[in-house]
């Protein structure tokens, strides 16, 4: 049985907290992951420059850039836009770069979305986004 708690503190910060325990209740591990928005993208920038991906690479500077303008519900929602159907964000294999950086992206791109996707109001995000 595990438990995951995600709590959200300033500076588009997220702290997400896994208990792991057995079944009698006692805990026998736990982890902790800390996001940053803004230091995920570019790190995620970097990482692209790197394998010569031009387009993503300028979509996420010009999402940055967005973001750093001080309108971050544009910016989760543009993150968002990126990913399903053809031809992704989700779909993009790289190339040039090592595979653990490889991986590196993978984690990034996975914890963007969930970091927007959290930022989501209301049902299917139909309200907007939270700040």
């Amino acid at each position: 049985m595990s438990i995951k708690f995600t709590i959200n503190i300033p500076n588009n910060t997220q702290l997400a907290i896994l208990f792991a325990g057995s079944l009698n209740g006692r805990a026998c591990r736990y982890d902790y992951v800390t996001f940053n928005f803004e230091t995920s993208l570019e790190e995620l920038i970097e990482l692209l420059k790197a394998s010569s991906e031009e387009y993503w690479c300028g979509y996420f500077l010009e999402v940055l850039d967005i973001h750093n303008n001080g309108n971050s519900s544009a910016s989760y929602k543009n993150v968002l836009e990126a990913y399903g159907g053809m031809c992704s964000f989700n779909d993009l294999t790289l190339n040039f770069i090592s595979d653990s950086e490889v991986a590196k992206v993978e984690k990034i791109r996975r914890d963007l979305y969930h970091f927007c996707k959290s930022k989501k109001r209301g049902p299917f995000g139909a309200f907007g986004f939270k700040e």
